[in-house]
């Protein structure tokens, strides 16, 4: 039940013994304001050390995991599907507007009806009715559309539909070599080819073909806009969006304009490069599509070709790209995609390419392809500028779920975060958020959430890398705010704790929750919501556990709030409360054995303990706390009903809560709630309870009985209780223990119970003198409150007229040596590492030892062992001495 103390424990050893600092945050070699701090609370109030929740990894790399897919039936994204060249389209305009599986955009209903030509054969008719002789044309009457007769002319099978000037074509398949180039509206006006010289005979036969239309059907181009290349289809004037590389200038965004520079520059550099890979291509020879893909990307680059390239040059690029995709190499795939980001594709085939990414990337072999071809930071910038992020629905929640995936590899997680993705994914979050208020629609949340899942998932991973969570904090505003907005889906709201629960591990992460004024309220909110989520509960509660250990403004928060609407004496406190209820029994009951839902259910209740032991560390909560009479009984329910050997953790927390609350006695709580505390009350209940634990083979659980043993033995009938069951004999015992805190905690029972005359001769009879000088010696010169106490104990014992000369001779060389100022200060310099060291050790040593070694000395020098009196302190009309803690 103990380990046997090794004589003269030195500095470094003692330093090795572990605390119950609530968090790790410290170096390795604290500091020595730390070490004062550290040596002046561990015997007070102690708030709770716990593990942080372990996240397993999803193996599988779905997009929602499995047992979040098809919780919407089938309106998420599924993880497995084919993607093909056949799935994109080598026309895609930079400036078309966004299509997703969601909020498609509609053309506004026109203002007119297009006027059909009263004669039927200018649409359908023979080939023969369509061409209008120059000669009944009215010079610059403005009606008619001229056509070259040179261009080929086929008549239609069947009646073809006529297009408006307002109309827009959305499909470039709806052009074809099949629709008469007359239907055209005029308001695009194409740029006519080159001038070349006209030979006499090609002169006469050129004739000009008229098709004549109504007046209010002219269009005259903006003055803004140029010209488009033949056949191309333009773009409403009211589609603004921001020129992308690749996009350059012209109608609609299109650009097709070029210098002789960029001419030259593609036909002599590019060009080539683009047959090479059509060439290739046929062959199916990845290694050398890959070397051309490479060289292309180097050039486009360094030509600038990305931010200027004519719309007719980008498709034939894209057509040349997307003829690469049959071809079974992930390396290539890769390679091609960089490009075709770079040039900023929208719609399906932004859809389209980041599904080949996802599908990519769902193997983790391939993570280190994406490092290698440099893709993260043209993925990121798919999520830049992304002011309403539902249009492209689909795409988003396939990039961020690739991202989801390649952060679970270490090195990409760091080279996400050297590209600011933190501050690219709070920037989305923001703009999605703000789109979903604006709207109002649960539709659009729900789909909404979708992608934020993903994104969150990857912030989380990403967080695993920046140190001190030091660039993640200042996304807590938003991540609160997204949990208020989509509180209602689960899998979001998992992530987000998962956030929370890393951040709250540094301590400069306290100051920056509690500058949010309704932290507390969402936090609880969503712990309430997701009460029956194990994984969700446990790390909103490992949160709120983190900051209540710190601040004592959130403990006062989270008390004095209350989370329930109908109820406002619902507080932390008995939210806790109904969580530990809804878990208790899958905790206790044995039937359960080790599932993996006990051992959910004990996490649980472990980190909720945790919470309500944080609670009482507050000068004005504590006491509330203590009174709670509900509080307690649950206590004493967990420490009756709970194995240790099942769940160590759970009985350990559950004694240090019990021991806080123990340390408000029955005036102090009286003082402050109004009412008696419920552990003065129910203290015998408490004391036999606990005896049982004493035999325990664990000797953190009995260092936690004894700090409660500490405070309860000030009452007399506790002590008389002990003393029947012999647990005072056992702490004569325990102080051959090598934890200093056992020790400290031995000897202060040991006080309280010699202030009874008939239990001291037991003590002194088990051999308790010997062991105080060996306490002395190993403990004192280090901790010298440990030396305080023990002469207090020595007092006691040697009161009453008992004559123990060999052992007080002991004592009083001892004595001698430690209240040697001298010797003392070598002993401080050898010890202590610092001047700040070496000055608390020497204040601890007049404040906590010499005080009382003083006048213990004095007295047994002078052989006057029958006048002694024991030291003693009323409480309550009982009796005892110093407190055990």
């Amino acid at each position: 039940m103990m380990e046997h103390r090794k004589a003269g424990m030195s500095m470094k050893k003692y330093k090795t013994i572990p605390n119950r600092d609530f968090i790790a945050t410290t170096p390795e070699r604290p500091s020595s304001a730390e070490v004062i701090r550290d040596a002046k609370q561990w015997c007070a109030l102690q708030a709770i050390q716990t593990r942080r929740p372990a996240t397993p990894r999803d193996a599988s790399r779905s997009l929602f995991g499995a047992s979040a897919e098809g919780t919407r039936g089938n309106s998420r994204p599924p993880s497995a599907f084919s993607i093909g060249p056949q799935h994109f389209d080598p026309t895609d305009s930079p400036s078309r507007p966004n299509s997703g599986a969601v909020a498609k955009s509609k053309l506004a209903p026109l203002n007119h009806k297009p006027i059909v030509p009263s004669n039927p054969e200018l649409l359908v008719g023979k080939k023969s009715s369509m061409i209008v002789s120059s000669s009944q044309r009215t010079p610059g009457d403005g009606s008619e559309l001229v056509l070259r007769k040179g261009a080929k002319q086929q008549t239609p099978r069947s009646p073809v539909k006529a297009v408006h000037a307002d109309q827009k074509v959305n499909n470039f398949d709806e052009i074809d070599d099949k629709t008469p180039s007359m239907l055209i509206p005029s308001r695009y006006h194409p740029t006519p080819p080159p001038a070349r010289p006209k030979t006499q005979k090609t002169a006469q036969k050129q004739k000009d073909i008229v098709i004549p239309t109504a007046p209010d059907e002219q269009r005259a181009p903006s003055s803004g806009s140029t010209a488009s290349s033949a056949g191309s289809v333009g773009r409403s004037s009211g589609d603004r969006r921001r020129p992308s590389p690749g996009s350059g200038g012209g109608s609609g965004g299109q650009r097709n304009d070029e210098s002789a520079e960029e001419a030259f520059y593609w036909n002599q550099t590019v060009l080539p490069l683009v047959e090479k890979l059509e060439e290739y291509s046929q062959a199916s020879d990845p290694d050398q599509l890959c070397e051309v893909c490479g060289s292309l990307y180097t050039t486009l680059s360094h030509g600038s070709c990305f931010v200027r390239m004519s719309y007719r040059r980008r498709t034939s690029l894209l057509s040349a790209l997307f003829r690469l995709l049959h071809i079974k190499s992930h390396d290539l795939h890769l390679l091609s995609a960089r490009i075709i980001l770079e040039l900023r594709v929208t719609s399906k085939n932004l859809t389209s390419l980041c599904k080949l990414m996802f599908r990519i990337c769902r193997d983790k072999q391939h993570d280190l392809l994406f490092m290698k071809y440099k893709l993260i930071l043209p993925m990121l910038n798919v999520f830049l500028d992304v002011s309403d992020p539902l249009p492209k629905y689909e795409a988003l929640v396939y990039m961020s779920g690739s991202l989801k995936f390649l952060s679970d590899n270490k090195t990409v997680a760091e080279a996400l975060l050297s590209h600011d993705a933190l501050a690219i994914f709070t920037q989305f979050m923001n703009n999605t958020i703000e789109a979903t208020v604006l709207h109002g629609d649960i539709k659009r949340q729900k789909y909404a959430s979708d992608f934020l899942v993903q994104i969150t998932a990857a912030f989380r991973n990403v967080m695993d890398v920046d140190k001190k969570a030091s660039r993640s904090l200042s996304s807590t505003s938003t991540l609160l705010r997204m949990l208020e907005v989509f509180g209602s889906d689960g899998n979001l709201t998992w992530n987000i704790s998962r956030i929370f629960s890393k951040m709250t591990m540094y301590a400069s992460a306290t100051p920056t929750f509690l500058a949010e004024p309704d932290w507390s309220r969402v936090i609880m909110t969503s712990l309430l919501r997701h009460s029956k989520r194990a994984e969700v509960v446990v790390r909103l509660c490992f949160t709120v556990g983190n900051l209540s250990a710190r601040s004592e403004h959130a403990r006062e928060d989270l008390f004095f709030r209350s989370f329930y609407e109908d109820d406002e004496n619902h507080d932390c406190l008995s939210v806790m409360l109904d969580v530990i209820e809804d878990y208790i029994d899958d905790v206790t009951n044995d039937d359960v054995a080790e599932s993996r839902d006990k051992s959910h259910a004990t996490d649980v209740v472990v980190k909720v303990i945790r919470v309500i032991a944080n609670l009482s560390l507050g000068e004005k909560v504590g006491p509330l706390v203590a009174a709670d009479d509900r509080c307690l009984q649950m206590l004493l329910h967990i420490l009756e009903t709970t194995s240790v050997e099942n769940s160590e953790e759970l009985v350990v927390n559950s004694l240090a809560t019990l021991s806080n609350l123990s340390f408000y006695d029955h005036k102090l709580v009286r003082g402050v709630s109004g009412a008696g505390s419920a552990v003065t009350n129910n203290r015998l209940q408490i004391a036999v309870c606990l005896s049982k634990l004493m035999m325990l083979d664990n000797m953190a659980c009995v260092a936690e009985v004894c700090r409660v043993f500490g405070n309860l033995t000030r009452y007399k009938d506790v002590r008389d209780l002990l003393h029947q069951h012999k647990v005072d004999l056992m702490m004569v015992a325990l102080l051959d223990s090598s934890d200093r805190q056992v020790a400290y905690y031995a000897c202060g029972i040991l006080v309280n119970v010699s202030t009874d005359v008939d239990k001291r001769n037991p003590v002194v009879q088990e051999g308790a003198l010997l062991k105080l000088i060996d306490v002395l010696k190993d403990f004192a010169p280090t901790e010298w409150r440990i030396g305080g106490v023990v002469c207090q104990l020595i007092w006691n014992l040697i009161s009453g007229g008992r004559q123990l000369v060999d052992e007080c001779h002991a004592v009083v060389e001892i004595l001698k040596e430690f209240l040697d100022y001298d010797s003392v200060c070598a002993r401080c310099d050898v010890t202590s590492r610092d001047q700040d060291s070496r000055d608390y050790l020497l204040a601890s040593w007049s404040e906590d030892f010499a005080e009382f070694a003083k006048p213990l000395l004095a007295t047994m020098t002078s052989r006057k062992e029958s006048n002694l009196v024991p030291l003693d302190r009323p409480i309550d009309s009982d009796h005892s001495s110093v407190e055990g803690t």
